[in-house]
């Protein structure tokens, strides 16, 4: 088995939600994908709002 080491800031750390500086790289992917996604959706979110497209029903979708 390899060992990286990975440094990044304190706001990084606490934005990410890590609790301890020893994680398996499963762990580690699971806690920067989740972050990510919730970026993302958090942008998705600010664009339809945006746009309007938070107001509209999901059957309006298809027409």
């Amino acid at each position: 088995m390899r060992n990286i080491l990975v440094s990044i800031s304190d706001i990084d750390f606490d934005k990410f939600g890590f609790q301890s500086d020893d994680y398996n790289f499963l762990e580690f992917l699971d806690i920067i994908s989740t972050e990510l996604s919730k970026q993302r959706l958090d942008e998705n979110s600010r664009i339809a709002e945006k746009f309007g497209l938070s107001e509209i029903e999901m059957d309006e979708y298809t027409d």
